[in-house]
């Protein structure tokens, strides 16, 4: 106990006072690097409490159900944390990761909020675009990701001062820089990836563990879990993320956690929700 206490102690040494409002004075660099050696010999449920006990106001940790999403989940839900547990129903979700949802609550006895696109917004890019037509262009897939996964998660992180994600370094090239923690300049709020250095072998050894309940479709070959029509089944030998966005050769982000596509796709909203952003 002593043990976990000191390593504890060094995340909050590594983060700013509480996450202070004036994330602007926060060393990017330094928090990164910082954040990463202390956690190191923290377990997820060590990780994840100390997010908590660190940081100041709502902390919010978003699921898409995916395998790293439900280990995070269990540290939460079986230590009593007060994180808002919150998820992006897109409207195009499988009919497994629905019944995942209700799998997760009946175990954990907790509910966990959905934030659902505007339907006015879902109703004209269908009008502009057809049922499916983010197959068309790059620009059409962006588009549908900004309405159905963007907007909806500017509402659910709005105000919060820090963000959890199941993202790991080893997913993809385009995750590879990921560390612990990071001050996420458009948000502005500290973006917390608890799992950044584990593997997905660790990952699945945690929830075969902990008897965690998983997506069905992870049995089928689908190592990666997104909206229905635009996730398939991964061969042997193929990069974990290979089956989103199949269609498309370029990086394979819907916006949420790349840089660039999110600064594009959220610039509509940017004054609108600029009043809601965390101090």
């Amino acid at each position: 106990m002593n043990n976990a206490r000191s390593l504890q102690a060094r995340v909050h040494d590594a983060f700013p006072s509480a996450a202070e409002p004036a994330l602007e004075k926060i060393d990017p660099d330094e928090l990164a690097r910082s954040s990463a050696d202390a956690c190191r010999d923290l377990d997820l449920a060590q990780r994840v409490a100390a997010i908590r006990n660190i940081v100041r106001g709502r902390v919010v940790f978003t699921t898409s159900f995916g395998v790293e999403d439900q280990a995070i989940a269990h540290a939460i839900f079986t230590q009593a944390l007060l994180i808002d547990v919150v998820t992006l129903d897109t409207g195009r979700l499988f009919p497994e990761t629905y019944e995942l949802w209700a799998r997760t609550e009946r175990r954990y006895h907790r509910r966990i909020r959905a934030y659902c696109p505007d339907r006015s917004a879902v109703e004209g890019l269908v009008i502009r675009q057809g049922i499916n037509g983010f197959y068309t262009s790059i620009e059409a897939r962006h588009a549908c990701c900004a309405v159905r996964k963007l907007e909806p998660l500017e509402r659910a992180i709005a105000g919060a001062t820090a963000w959890i994600t199941g993202l790991r370094a080893d997913q993809s090239e385009e995750r590879a820089d990921i560390t612990f923690a990071a001050v996420h300049p458009h948000y502005r709020l500290i973006k917390v990836n608890p799992l950044f250095d584990w593997t997905r072998e660790r990952v699945l050894s945690f929830i075969r563990e902990h008897g965690i309940p998983y997506n069905s479709l992870h049995d089928r070959g689908f190592a990666s879990i997104g909206c229905a029509p635009c996730t398939r089944a991964t061969a042997a030998g193929e990069p974990e993320r290979a089956g989103r966005w199949w269609w498309e050769h370029e990086q394979k982000e819907c916006g949420l956690h790349s840089r660039r596509n999110a600064e594009a796709s959220a610039q509509p909203q940017q004054n609108a929700l600029a009043g809601d952003a965390a101090p």
